[in-house]
């Protein structure tokens, strides 16, 4: 049997167009195999567009029609749609190979008809195209059957459908999986790139965002560790009572002592303040020889921690002074804290313990001098980590003598040059834990019933509630929470300088939201929400999932699920130039995208609970800026990375 192929331009793809534009293509006609006795006969059709103005110019298209067996004798009469129709008339063909040609088909107007004649060169020699948008492949008996090129297609089709089964059933068993206990993962990051060019008269805006395809579900996405119990982590020990305090001296425009201990400073020499690393500090000139006098305080025999932030504008090799009460210069008789050839020092005069990081100028560092009276150990923490220790040769033996910040009594000090923050003495021996939480937590507002401030840096000074018809405290996740309710409600804390810093954050909070939309945590220079520099870093979506996000000159994204309402979700979102933007929620990493720069004011910050206040100019990002509504709880802010580890005590309060 030999197969025979019939080609005709009767039927194209975009036959629907060119019945309306009156578009006719040309047509040509393929050489027929010699056949004999019985054949198998297949209509094509061919079309070559000549129309320069389509795309598709040159193209060349053939489609199988139908293909059946015949014998010399039969007539065919298929029907391949109901609006098309060929008649093709079988007869006897010459036993030589045929010749191409071409016809002309614009003066055909009669139904499409295709056939062969008897004369020894067969040609193609009417046909007219009626346009049709479908192509059936039919047999004898008008049952449909499919050509070689359509098998073709089937198998394709087939393999395909095959691999889709092969990815989305495992997919859908996950899903299923994950829908009975509220688990799924879903992770899209974003980067959103502003450039913005301004000449006398135009400002152009230019936005570029690249976004990965997953969408995240519309329900409560619990990690899969969600209530196994957390590693023992210094997040949730207690910070000290101010009972356990000596003094404590915030310097927040003054020099009293915020213990209630009476040990208030006097200013010499004409010391100022200036913006500190929480609110204010104590600015002091070397070359004016400014210090603050404090009357003495009692440290003999006892333990005791001294705490401070200090930011110095110079450094050298000279011994710079920062707290001392020197009795006498004699051993063991004159305390002195000091930066000695850029070392944190700790001397008792003649029995001290130096440290071994060399610090820089015109950046803040924690440093807690520590001395265990009972087992006679001296200790120095620089950012809350253990820097150096010994055993002196005999205790701190000072009884009396004034106490000084910016010169001490020991021979050769100079005066400090530089800006002192947040002194605190205490009479016992802090825990490492109680240190790194002093020189890493700046804030947290538990929000029970009030906006106090319970961290080590006690800001609740700088604290606004504003929209007190739209406040209310309503049961927490722990014990009480702030809830929002109006659109001008939200809360606000000034003085953080550690977020307008290139240096490594974290911010944590509880939210139970009545509604999906708004800002949680909002940043800004200025206490509108506005500013040389703003930013909502935590809040929602236009479709109301929890976006997370910084920037580095561009906005980085990591967009977690959509919550649930009327119920509590806890986000921790965290950046470091190591590990970059990561996203918590519920305790479990959901995301995280590499940022290597924060590229912060260099200011002090303000921080916006439930709203972005004006929010005049500000980056938005992915966040849908606007009023919050809801409840808010547990709110902290660390000036460090925590690690998955911390994250999880905080979600499981």
């Amino acid at each position: 049997m030999r197969n025979t192929t019939i080609y005709s331009s009767s039927l194209w793809r975009a036959d629907s167009y060119l019945s309306d534009t009156g578009y006719k293509p040309s047509l040509e006609s393929f050489p027929l195999s010699p056949l004999s006795g019985s054949s198998l006969v297949t209509l094509a059709s061919i079309g070559k567009i000549n129309d320069s103005s389509r795309p598709e110019h040159g193209r060349l298209m053939q489609t199988p029609l139908f293909q059946t067996e015949m014998n010399d004798s039969d007539d065919l009469r298929k029907s391949i749609d109901p609006r098309f129709h060929m008649l093709l008339k079988r007869t006897q063909i010459s036993a030589h190979s045929i010749e191409p040609t071409v016809a002309n088909l614009s003066n055909i107007q009669q139904p499409s008809q295709a056939w062969v004649n008897n004369e020894n060169e067969s040609q193609v020699s009417k046909i007219k195209s009626k346009p049709a948008s479908r192509v059936y492949l039919v047999s004898k008996t008008g049952q449909q059957i499919c050509s070689t090129r359509c098998r073709s297609i089937a198998i394709a089709t087939f393999i395909f459908l095959i691999c889709v089964l092969l990815i989305v059933l495992p997919l859908g068993i996950v899903y299923g999986l994950a829908s009975s206990s509220d688990f799924s993962t879903s992770i899209i990051s974003t980067m959103i790139t502003t450039t913005t060019t301004t000449t006398t008269n135009t400002t152009t805006t230019t936005t570029t965002t690249t976004t990965t395809t997953t969408t995240p579900p519309a329900t409560a996405w619990i990690p899969s560790n969600y209530g196994t119990p957390c590693s023992s982590t210094c997040i949730n020990v207690t910070t000290v009572t101010p009972s356990t305090l000596i003094a404590s001296w915030t310097f927040e425009m003054n020099t009293n002592d915020v213990s209630g201990q009476g040990h208030n400073g006097i200013i010499a020499n004409g010391a100022a303040f200036s913006t500190g690393y929480v609110g204010q500090a104590l600015l002091l000139d070397s070359s004016l020889a400014q210090y603050i006098f404090v009357p003495y305080i009692d440290l003999t025999l006892k333990s005791f921690t001294v705490e401070m932030w200090i930011y110095s504008f110079t450094l050298s090799s000279l011994d710079l002074s920062l707290f001392g009460e020197c009795e006498t210069r004699s051993i063991d008789q004159c305390l002195h804290y000091i930066i000695r050839n850029y070392k944190v020092y700790m001397g008792f005069y003649g029995d001290d313990l130096v440290g071994v990081t060399n610090l820089t100028a015109g950046r803040w560092y924690h440093i807690a001098y520590v001395y265990d009276f009972v087992n006679n150990v001296q200790s120095i923490y620089l950012n809350g980590l253990l820097e150096a220790s010994r055993v002196p040769i005999s205790s701190y033996m000072g009884q009396n003598g004034s106490a000084a910040f910016g010169i001490t009594g020991e021979t050769g000090a100079n005066y400090y040059n530089g800006l002192l923050d947040q002194i605190r003495i205490t009479n016992r021996v802090k825990i490492s834990c109680e240190i790194l939480n002093d020189a890493s937590l700046i804030t947290h507002y538990p929000f029970d019933g009030s906006v106090v401030d319970i961290g080590p840096n006690k800001i609740t000074a700088r604290t606004t509630v504003q929209g007190n018809s739209g406040i209310s405290w309503v049961m927490g996740k722990v014990n009480q929470a702030i809830n929002f309710n109006a659109s001008n409600s939200y809360f606000q804390s000034c003085g953080f300088w550690a977020l307008g810093q290139n240096q490594p954050y974290s911010i944590a909070l509880w939210i139970n939201p009545s509604s999906l939309g708004g800002t949680l945590f909002h940043l800004s220079t200025d206490a509108t929400g506005s500013g040389a520099w703003c930013l909502p870093m935590i809040g929602f979506s236009s479709n109301g999932s929890i976006v997370g996000q910084t920037w580095n000159g561009n906005t980085f994204v990591v967009i977690a699920p959509i919550p649930p309402i009327n119920a509590w979700t806890h986000i921790v979102q965290t950046w470091s130039s190591t590990n970059g933007l990561h996203l918590y929620i519920n305790g479990g990493l959901y995301g995280s995208i590499n940022v290597p720069v924060f590229a912060a004011a260099g200011a002090s910050m303000c921080v916006l609970l439930g709203n972005s206040g004006l929010g005049i100019n500000c980056q938005t990002g992915q966040i849908l800026m606007g009023p919050y509504s809801g409840a808010i709880d547990e709110f902290y802010v660390y000036n460090r990375e925590l690690l998955a580890s911390e994250v999880c005590p905080l979600a499981h309060p």
